[in-house]
């Protein structure tokens, strides 16, 4: 028997500590949304689940209650969980928050004690 995807859902989000709020500002989605998908009223559309499984670290099929592996560990381009970390403290961020954070990481890139040996900073401005 398949596991429904709201178990699936709220499993992914204990795993991650996450509220439905951290849900919402990760994804975009609106808290009634999150609330239908939680209570099973209405399932996720492709795109929906897509962004989902992404921002929660989890195999699409694994979230749609299939019986496969709950992360996917092969891939071209594999983050370590720091990296995972920014990405998703960034999806949380604002327009403004997000415009302000490029631009400290720009300030930083700039410094060579902040770069890994050999990297260099091309200045767009």
């Amino acid at each position: 028997m398949m596991v429904k995807f709201p178990d699936r859902l709220r499993e992914a989000l204990n795993d991650r500590s996450w509220t439905q709020a951290d849900l919402c500002r990760a994804t975009g989605y609106g808290r009634s949304k999150v609330s239908q998908w939680l209570s099973g009223r209405n399932d996720p559309n492709g795109a929906a689940l897509t962004t989902l499984a992404s921002v929660l670290r989890v195999d699409g099929a694994w979230l749609s209650g299939y019986d496969v592996p709950k992360t996917i560990e092969k891939g071209p381009y594999l983050l370590a969980e720091d990296e995972k970390d920014i990405i998703d403290e960034y999806r949380m961020l604002n327009e403004s928050g997000r415009a302000k954070l490029r631009e400290r990481a720009s300030e930083l890139l700039r410094l060579p004690e902040n770069t890994e040996k050999g990297v260099t900073f091309a200045s767009s401005a």
